[in-house]
């Protein structure tokens, strides 16, 4: 008997311990299901924080991008009249050499010299040469002072929309860091609701898990009229959020408006360079062209000033040699009058737009009414916002 009692007791043995490692390894697997659960959970947190990190950072550079887009415009206007103003003081510079340091007309000689009848032939041509010398020294001055007005009227833009871009700046960082100070905010910031609709075609197995209703029961048709919620907010472990948002409101309220923002709008950027445009057509380009006609008249008196004088003091120094002074005289006055006339056919036949077009940039150019941009009539302490086609407050 005792022999048969010992089989049993080891098989008894046997399935108890089996149980008891079957039952141990359950609970191990439920418990790795519920870590496993855990971790996915804590991952997710992380993803839709880091994605909300992401999106700032985009929005950040979009910013860095509109200001460097303006730079670089004002740069490039700024190099241009650098160089304009160097030659304009080049010119200033020969012409008040002239007045100061040059060769001046022969004085009169007396009745009794036998120089007087070419110093009362040299009447009409000293009338002339103080003329062309007062314009030599002028015109210059006129283009210094038309380019000094022009980048005024620049620097003045400049400086209204660096004061708004450090208040948009300083508003973008509040909302940044409110929106950041619990994930529940963060959830319903602008930031983060701009992608409720991601994905936008989820897998049909996975649609549950990104894809609800709020209300259960209802028929399909009822069913497609409510309101759906994809996306970081469609996942089950996200459903009571939605039920407790009202709870939220009171934080959420505090957060700075900031409107409705969408990652890569990029179309602030075109507007601001619009804007920057019509600035320069309305205000600064008229004092452009001043400098130019005022720089191509300097260059010209200029010219006439050294032929007019020149030819004066070679034909009263030099009355032996008539050829002298009228060889001078009229090389140079042919050579301005060839250079003048190759200008203009170079400047009518030159590269040219559709349209006969010569600026590039007036493609740009958006009328504005009274010419200042809407952003920069605000008050003093408003900001710019992204999302919309102006600059607004």
């Amino acid at each position: 008997m005792e022999d048969g009692l010992v089989p049993e007791i080891v098989k008894l043995t046997r399935q108890v311990t089996e149980l008891t490692f079957g039952t141990a390894g359950a609970v191990m697997a439920f418990v790795g299901l519920g870590q496993a659960s855990c971790h996915h959970r804590h991952d997710l947190l992380w993803a839709e924080i880091d994605y909300f990190l992401q999106v700032r950072q985009v929005h950040i550079e979009t910013l860095n991008n509109m200001r460097e887009d303006l730079l670089d415009l004002y740069e490039m206007d700024g190099r241009r009249l650098d160089t304009r103003m160097i030659v304009a003081t080049l010119l200033l510079a020969i012409g008040f050499g002239f007045v100061v340091e040059g060769t001046f007309p022969a004085p009169d000689p007396g009745v009794s010299s036998s120089k007087r009848g070419l110093y009362e032939a040299q009447h009409n041509a000293r009338i002339v040469y103080s003329i062309t010398a007062a314009f030599a020294l002028l015109c210059p001055f006129w283009s210094m002072l038309s380019i000094m007005e022009c980048r005024r009227r620049l620097d003045f833009f400049m400086d209204a929309f660096s004061d708004k871009f450090y208040f948009m700046l300083k508003k973008r960082f509040r909302s940044f860091e409110c929106e950041t100070r619990s994930t529940r905010i963060m959830h319903h910031s602008n930031l983060v609701t701009y992608t409720k609709g991601l994905p936008k075609d989820p897998n049909p197995n996975l649609a549950r898990l990104y894809h609800f209703e709020r209300e259960d029961g209802c028929s399909s048709q009822q069913r497609q009229q409510q309101p759906q919620h994809r996306g970081l907010f469609g996942c089950c472990a996200r459903r009571h959020h939605m039920t407790r948002s009202e709870t939220l409101e009171g934080q959420l309220q505090t957060l700075p408006s900031i409107g409705k923002q969408t990652p890569g709008d990029f179309d602030i950027i075109l507007q601001l360079h619009s804007h920057y445009v019509t600035w320069w057509y309305d205000w600064c380009r008229f004092f452009m062209k001043v400098s130019s006609i005022c720089t191509w008249l300097a260059m010209v008196f200029n010219v006439l000033c050294c032929s007019i004088l020149l030819g004066m003091y070679y034909q009263f120094h030099y009355p032996d040699t008539p050829k002298m002074w009228q060889a001078y005289s009229s090389i140079l006055l042919s050579g301005l009058a060839a250079a003048l006339t190759c200008t203009g056919f170079a400047h009518g036949k030159g590269p040219r737009l559709p349209g006969g077009k010569l600026d590039a940039k007036k493609k740009h150019c958006a009328p504005v009414p009274g010419g200042i941009p809407p952003w920069m009539e605000k008050a003093p302490d408003a900001t710019l916002t992204l999302g919309s086609p102006l600059l607004e407050v």
